[in-house]
């Protein structure tokens, strides 16, 4: 330590300590107040997720391919007739409300089953196929009038295609996609023998589609295909059927069906069959 002496009127003092300035030993800081940012931080964690989607592509799995994949067979399934008086009977008298309403409930396996077992969904399973067959990496089945009947001459399937392969950066890729799409339509359409539809997607656009900025953000096939989700099919690789009933739940259904059917360890990020 030092000692200063001092001197005052030629007189000697008293010597004073000096001791070294004590340094807390730990520093708190308090951030400043933000504006709430949850909204935001809730949608960038969904998008976060679909970007590791749209490069996840299964290679073979050894699954059948959907048309041949076997469908289940429940003791009991309803008829037609059956989910019509429901439908009369229920508060909904637009169908596309009814049908949302049932896919949303605990009905919806049964309503699942019973439309793997119509006449017409041999034609759905054939298109889905040779989707997948071209490069799609998820299809659903947004069509209200496919799902409510899938035996009529037209069916709408929405695509999304391998994000490798279809880089949206360009409008040139734009082109590109909507001529492959057009190939694909008149190839199935020859195949199933009814007029088929197909409309590519992105997964950002369903996401955006249950925000409060969908009015704003989407146009045309994002908004038409992330409006109709809550009454949306989605179709497996394997052939497998889950109601998509929100952005939410079609990430879920989708990674539990990875998870249940071991495709997850099977998956390249380069999308090597798009290569």
């Amino acid at each position: 330590m030092n000692v200063l002496l001092e001197e005052q009127d030629g007189k000697r003092r008293p010597p004073h300590r000096c001791f070294p300035t004590m340094r807390p030993l730990f520093h708190v800081s308090i951030p400043r107040a933000r504006p709430s940012r949850a909204p935001f931080l809730g949608l960038l964690c969904f998008l976060t997720v679909v970007d590791a989607l749209q490069l996840r592509m299964p290679t073979s799995c050894g699954c059948p391919p959907v048309a041949d994949a076997p469908h289940p067979q429940p003791a009991n399934v309803r008829d037609w007739a059956s989910w019509h008086r429901d439908w009369i009977s229920s508060e909904f008298r637009d169908w596309d409300l009814f049908l949302e309403s049932v896919l949303q409930s605990d009905d919806a396996d049964e309503y699942v089953s019973f439309l793997q077992q119509s006449a017409g969904w041999e034609s759905i399973s054939t298109a889905v196929a040779l989707c997948y067959e071209a490069g799609a990496t998820h299809v659903l089945l947004p069509d209200s009038s496919s799902v409510r009947y899938p035996d009529r001459r037209y069916m709408r399937l929405a695509v999304h295609w391998c994000a490798k392969r279809w880089n949206r950066s360009s409008s040139d890729t734009d082109t590109e996609l909507d001529d492959h799409c057009e190939d694909i339509e008149d190839r199935v359409s020859a195949l199933v023998g009814k007029s088929v539809g197909i409309i590519p997607f992105e997964f950002d656009d369903l996401a955006w589609a249950e925000s409060s900025l969908a009015s704003i953000v989407l146009s045309g096939r994002g908004k038409y295909v992330g409006g109709r989700l809550p009454s949306s099919l989605w179709i497996g690789r394997c052939g497998t059927v889950r109601p998509a009933r929100s952005f939410a739940n079609l990430i879920y259904e989708i990674g539990a069906h990875e998870e249940e059917s071991g495709h997850h360890s099977e998956v390249q990020n380069t999308c090597a069959m798009c290569s």
